[in-house]
């Protein structure tokens, strides 16, 4: 190869000189428009909000959960980490935008399973951490299904960082700093017609609560348990929806404890200081720049009260579950049914989570405290089975707060045999013959399980003072019955005292039951359209008995000395005619 000229060289020299000039210019022009397109976009953070835009409900938000960063803040007074391009976990994992319209089935669309891609894209590049971009509200993220999640709330609260300062809009200026006027918004501005505490995190059992129009609302938490409330509206952008938190003194509301500017409808806090604090939501800005400050005061009929404290038992006694079942006051005593199963349950301010119940302990002691091997715990709840008789138990629930302090309910009582209260009732008036069926209704507790087997075998039967069976009933042969004259059947455990002679029903105890046994009879008869007249039929008919007629009984008439029989027993009827007048 010929060595290059002085031209020549200068000439590729300055060829090549151009060309990196070309290249520097073109990657200031890519730096520069990648600038652009973040520019005014805020950083996302943890608790940042998306969505799919092949969710059946493209409104349908899920949060973002930061994992990939535990380093970097964005938004001090909120304390958020900022999300990176590696965070793709999501909050509902399942069902995260709702039902997927690219996955139809014969009635209906699947549940949303995503399947996202390592990383989003659009991340922004001038800040990282560990390495990884920030997340912006630009960013995106494909999922491999086909949809495409996009930001819908970048998730930051109450202050911004100075980076960002300038880039806010109006109204976040105005949270942040007061003697910024608020944008005119009114005809945007929602009308807020009440709230509802919709969910509370791991609380099972809980039912929403809503707002009212006169008194408010008020609920129990714990510390650092999620609260989900949702806005209602009459009319009004959704987005344009605030919500603000008082703490309350002496039951009346003090200081703002936090204000939320345009979040939405939709709003979740945790409360990490005892305490009760006032939740509203509304529309019109409560500043003191806006409308004069006219509107800065609390709508009660948009509030819900939340107290926080540390759950412990209510009350020092322990209280019988189903108690009627087992157990009653008899005088100023307790007593326990003995021989049946007691059920008691410790009683907490709010329903007792895993970790608290693992700090309880129920048992039952005997009149000298020994503890009763036989009883079982299940959660906050104690079984044990009185068996002694006329024995003293103390039933004690004992729970170490998360102070350390031991709390108790305690239940003492007496084990006491039953006694019959009520047998069931049958005819008073019944034929020579009849057979009867008793059975135990009642004992001084409520037995709506029936006797038990050992409670059945102290039950007696008595007829006219007589035994004649034992048992929770008892079913007396119509043998008993061949006489005419006057019953009574008792039922008891250790001592009878009913007496044939001692009256009616009503003047007796409830154990027992009176009747008498009888022949039926006619009691009254009557004619069937007026009086008889000479040489026209006239119908007799007999209308009261002793006891309805059955079959094998018939009316006997003696008409004008003449014996006459009916022919059907359920229809008492003759005719007769007279033949001359008496």
């Amino acid at each position: 190869m010929e060595p290059l000229t002085d031209e020549e060289r200068e000439a590729k020299v300055a060829t090549l000189e151009a060309e990196q000039e070309n290249k520097e210019a073109e990657n200031k022009e890519q730096k520069e428009a990648e600038k652009s397109e973040h520019e005014d976009k805020y950083f996302v953070v943890n608790g940042g909000t998306c969505v799919c835009n092949k969710a059946q409900d493209i409104n349908k938000e899920a949060e973002i959960v930061v994992s990939k960063n535990s380093k970097l803040i964005i938004n001090d007074d909120a304390k958020k980490f900022a999300a990176t391009e590696e965070d793709i976990k999501m909050k509902p994992a399942s069902s995260t935008f709702g039902k997927c319209i690219l996955q139809p089935t014969s009635s209906d669309y699947l549940a949303c399973m995503p399947a996202f891609l390592p990383k989003w894209e659009k991340a922004y590049d001038k800040k990282t951490v560990d390495g990884k971009k920030i997340l912006t509200e630009l960013s995106t993220l494909q999922c491999t299904i086909g949809g495409k999640i996009e930001i819908k709330k970048h998730g930051q609260e109450n202050s911004v960082v100075k980076e960002h300062a300038e880039n806010t809009n109006a109204a976040e200026q105005a949270l942040v700093n007061p003697a910024v006027p608020m944008p005119v918004l009114e005809m945007k501005y929602p009308s807020v017609s009440s709230i509802v505490l919709k969910e509370i995190t791991r609380r099972a059992r809980f039912g929403e609560i809503k707002s009212e129009g006169s008194g408010v609302e008020k609920i129990k938490i714990r510390l650092n348990e999620e609260l989900t409330f949702k806005a209602n509206l009459n009319k009004g952008n959704e987005k344009l929806t605030s919500w603000v938190i008082y703490e309350m003194k002496t039951g009346k509301v003090a200081a703002k404890f936090i204000t939320l500017e345009q979040k939405g409808t939709s709003f979740q806090n945790t409360f990490s200081t005892l305490g009760t604090y006032r939740v509203e939501g509304y529309g019109k800005p409560k500043t003191p720049t806006y409308n004069d400050g006219k509107n800065d005061k609390n709508y009660t009929d948009c509030s819900i009260d939340v107290e926080v404290i540390v759950n412990k038992l209510d009350g020092n006694v322990l209280l019988p579950k189903e108690a009627s079942n087992f157990t009653r006051v008899k005088g100023k005593e307790n007593t326990l049914r003995q021989g049946t199963p007691a059920t008691f349950e410790a009683k907490f301010l709010l329903d007792p989570n895993k970790e608290e119940l693992g700090n309880l302990q129920i048992y039952a002691t005997d009149a000298s405290g020994n503890v009763v091997a036989s009883g079982t715990q299940s959660g906050n709840t104690f079984t044990f089975t009185p068996t002694n008789s006329k024995a003293k138990y103390t039933i004690l629930a004992k729970y170490t707060n998360l102070e350390g302090q031991v709390e108790t309910q305690t239940f003492s009582a007496t084990t006491e045999s039953i006694y019959v209260n009520s047998i069931s009732h049958a005819d008073e008036v019944i034929r020579p013959e009849t057979p009867m069926t008793f059975k135990v209704v009642n004992t001084q507790f409520k037995t709506t399980g029936g006797l038990t087997n050992e409670e059945a075998v102290t039950v007696k039967w008595n007829l006219n003072g007589q035994l004649v069976g034992s048992g929770s009933c008892v079913e007396i042969p119509g043998v008993y019955f061949l006489k005419e004259g006057k019953y009574v059947v008792e039922a008891y455990v250790n001592t009878a005292n009913a007496s044939v002679t001692s009256g009616s029903n009503k003047d007796n105890e409830k154990d027992d039951w009176h009747f008498e046994v009888k022949k039926n009879d006619v009691l009254r008869f009557g004619y069937i359209g007026g009086v008889p007249k000479v040489g026209k039929t006239t119908q007799l008919k007999a209308d009261k008995f002793i006891m309805p007629p059955i079959a094998g009984e018939k009316v006997v008439w003696n008409v004008f000395g003449k014996i006459l029989e009916n022919t059907s027993y359920n229809n008492p009827v003759i005719d007769i005619t007279p033949g001359y007048a008496r």
